[in-house]
């Protein structure tokens, strides 16, 4: 649509009779408005492709479309179904008629001969209304830019809130892998000198230095796997990339830096995971970041206790091959209902200042919830606590 002056607002009249226009024309006049006029139907819709009409006045009875007919195909239109139509007739001024108008969608209905301050206090009204409108819809618009650019900070500050959890727990277990790296470190420098007094003393034999040197390439390879899992881990997820995972293999993998913590910490971990569980569509690395949280939060929880026998309790199951059930419980001292309402709330934590972000649940949750899965916790006093997770499958 052209709109050539933003500054009025502009009024279609449409009449099959020119002095009937001319008239309205005087009466509009003491308005700061735009008026177009045209003789027919068809002249009229030619004219709303041209124009952004705030109001439109048609006469009903006109030769080949009258104003009825008009109003409808109007009202079909996307650029014309939201103009305000007054009808003016002289002829069809009984009920049916009236009823007929406001049927098409007519604001008003206006008999002849009609009193000109009537009509243009109406007009008034509607033109007021309808620069309402559009000033409250470019509102909105300006509402939902500012929505969306919201949108997109708080979803790039859940995201560095997510990043800061994971490293949080990487600084965690940091004693955990640096044990992991060094056991084949250690094996590895063993060999090495071994294969050193060997070979000054030409001892070896090329049976054993090739045994010796699968060794050494095992346990290169054991390292290489802890060092990618860890950097796959710590790498800023990339939402976009929807995978099939196995949610067997997102639960085994946070116990490769996970073992000699466990070990210290005298916690057994009891593993019953279903077979042929359908995978699921999601991100694993969010998922298995959500195991973690999950099994650190037991571990913390059993470490804190004075239990002889700390156990660590991992489930899956499928429903009717719909769904997979993710069950993951400690025999910890459970906690009461107070704290079990807020375990989810961003920064709560059970732990003396400065150990935790009191983030790890609330995030873990909110990765849950991108998943349209859900998480729920049981705990009992003196009992334990279970979190468990149902999540899709795909």
């Amino acid at each position: 649509m052209n709109n050539m002056d933003n500054t009025k607002q502009k009024i279609l009249i449409v009449d099959d009779k020119a002095p009937n226009i001319y008239a309205l024309k005087l009466i509009l006049d003491k308005l700061d408005v735009e008026v177009i006029e045209a003789l027919s139907g068809n002249e009229a819709l030619f004219q709303a492709l041209e124009h952004d009409f705030d109001l439109a006045i048609i006469d009903i009875q006109m030769p080949e479309m009258d104003g009825y007919e008009l109003a409808q195909i109007m009202r079909e239109e996307d650029n014309t179904k939201d103009i305000p139509i007054i009808f003016l007739s002289a002829i069809y001024s009984n009920d049916f008629h009236i009823f007929k108008g406001y049927s098409t969608g007519a604001v008003d209905f206006i008999t002849k001969p009609y009193k000109s301050e009537i009509l243009l206090s109406k007009v008034k009204v509607f033109l007021e209304i309808k620069k309402q409108k559009k000033d409250l819809q470019e509102l909105v618009g300006e509402l939902k830019k500012h929505k969306n650019h919201l949108q997109e900070l708080v979803d790039q500050q859940a995201q560095e809130l997510i990043q800061t959890e994971k490293l949080s727990a990487i600084g965690e277990l940091s004693a955990s892998i640096t044990h992991e790296l060094k056991q084949p470190l250690n094996s590895i420098q063993i060999i090495a000198q071994y294969l050193t007094r060997e070979i000054d003393d030409n001892k070896f034999e090329k049976n054993e230095f090739s045994k010796l040197l699968k060794d050494i390439s095992n346990q290169t390879l054991k390292m290489s796997h802890i060092m990618d899992h860890m950097m796959d881990f710590c790498r800023r997820t990339n939402t976009g990339n929807i995978q099939s995972v196995n949610i067997n293999e997102a639960i085994k993998n946070p116990f490769i830096i996970l073992g000699k913590k466990l070990l210290v910490q005298n916690i057994k971990v009891i593993m019953d995971l279903g077979s042929d569980l359908p995978n699921i569509q999601g991100y694993s690395i969010q998922l298995e970041q959500v195991f973690l949280n999950l099994i650190l939060n037991a571990m913390h929880a059993l470490s804190a206790c004075n239990k002889k026998d700390k156990t660590i309790e991992i489930k899956t199951y499928s429903i009717n091959n719909d769904s997979v059930i993710v069950e993951i419980k400690d025999n910890a001292d459970g906690m009461t209902d107070d704290i079990k309402e807020k375990i989810f709330q961003s920064f709560f934590t059970t732990k003396e200042t400065g150990q935790g972000t009191g983030l790890g649940l609330s995030i873990s949750k909110r990765i849950i919830d991108n998943h349209n899965a859900s998480i729920k916790v049981e705990s009992e006093i003196g009992i334990g606590t279970t979190f468990a997770i149902v999540l899709k499958g795909g």
